[in-house]
């Protein structure tokens, strides 16, 4: 199975987190393997946030709490979830656009309420 990429996007975090926790982090592997294991997903900014941290044993904790204290926070994941709501446009005069907006909406307010937020108020 190949993991997928993280770059920094918390919209994506808990999924790639579970990802990478079950195929790697939480397996009996070495922590200086799962460091370049996790090296090797990481991209753009989430690949800078480690830079400068030695891939070592002793460092695994160091890298994966400097990740998940970054992306993992649930607060900033509900604001950037309520961000992309803000921010979507209306639809065109056409089925497909009116199909695609709907999506993005279900997709975002569906991720919202397994995080606990209440969906179903005037306030989005």
């Amino acid at each position: 199975m190949e993991l997928s990429k993280v770059n920094g996007n918390v919209l994506k975090w808990y999924e790639f987190w579970d990802q990478f926790s079950s195929n790697v982090y939480d397996r009996n592997i070495k922590d200086v393997d799962k460091l370049l294991y996790l090296r090797s997903v990481l991209e753009g900014e989430a690949k800078k946030a480690i830079e400068g941290l030695e891939i070592t044993s002793a460092k695994c904790k160091i890298v994966t709490d400097t990740l998940r204290e970054r992306y993992g926070k649930t607060g900033a994941i509900v604001d950037a979830h309520y961000v992309v709501l803000y921010r979507t446009r209306a639809a065109r005069n056409c089925v497909k656009d009116c199909r695609d907006v709907l999506n993005k909406i279900e997709r975002h307010l569906r991720v919202l309420k397994s995080l606990g937020k209440d969906v179903n108020h005037n306030h989005l």
